[in-house]
């Protein structure tokens, strides 16, 4: 049997089980020592997919995320004690991989899901720019348009996110290389519920297919968007394209 028919197999059983009750999710998982890294590359579907995985190993009590990565949440991580880090069944938050690293975490399966990088660098923008909780949103950021935006992350330097969050470095091979040797699984955000079902039977879990959360309220798609701010946008993420279709490429090939 192979691994796509596999998973199809274990799709239907779990189907089959009708919506699962908290009892029977913490009964699951008990049995199974396996502790989940999920590493939330912004505007990836983090947040659903964090919640799927929550249920997943016994309820959100045993989870926990840091929802930015800013100075309060990183002492935050680094002060929890040895044991307190590994209460949790599920890690998650927006730290970098070598960053969650510094906690003994290193047995944890190690996940994330990464983003064509021209269409999360717009639904970030947009999310930035409607949401008005959001920290960066400031008068300033709000006043940018697209031309703007691009200009002031060229000057600044920061470019290719999705490969500074694997190795801590902006270097495709870099981050490659975080993804063979330290991720257990990792897919493309066009195959999330995939990537889901991969790791249920991995892990020898149910896990539910994700509900979507943090939606942009208003954003243009690449489709939609003049073909100089595209070519923008390309040229700030080109290790992250780069990053992006390894992935892509590596999760097609193993198991679709």
């Amino acid at each position: 049997m192979s691994q796509k028919e596999s998973i199809n197999n274990l799709k239907e059983k779990f189907k089959s089980l009708g919506k699962k009750s908290r009892s029977f999710v913490n009964r699951y998982t008990m049995a199974n020592n396996d502790k989940i890294l999920f590493v939330h590359i912004p505007k990836t579907a983090g947040i659903s997919i964090y919640n799927a995985l929550a249920e997943a190993v016994g309820g959100h009590d045993r989870a926990i995320r840091f929802p930015r990565n800013s100075e309060e949440e990183r002492e935050k991580y680094l002060s929890m004690t040895r044991t307190e880090v590994r209460s949790y069944n599920l890690l998650s938050g927006h730290f970098p991989l070598p960053f969650f690293l510094r906690q003994p975490i290193s047995d944890y399966k190690a996940v994330t899901v990464f983003r064509n990088p021209v269409d999360r660098e717009l639904s970030a923008y947009f999310y930035i720019k409607t949401d008005p909780d959001h920290p960066l949103n400031t008068e300033w950021f709000r006043s940018l348009n697209l031309y703007q935006y691009i200009e002031h992350r060229q000057e600044k330097g920061n470019a290719n996110p999705q490969c500074l969050f694997m190795c801590g470095e902006r270097s495709f091979e870099k981050a490659r290389k975080a993804v063979d040797e330290q991720l257990f699984l990792t897919a493309p955000l066009d195959y999330v519920k995939d990537f889901l079902e991969v790791l249920a039977k991995r892990l020898e879990i149910p896990i539910n297919p994700p509900e979507r959360a943090n939606k942009t309220s208003f954003r243009l798609t690449v489709d939609e968007i003049h073909p100089d701010i595209k070519a923008g946008f390309e040229s700030l993420t080109r290790e992250d394209q780069k990053l992006y279709e390894y992935v892509k490429e590596k999760f097609e090939k193993e198991f679709l």
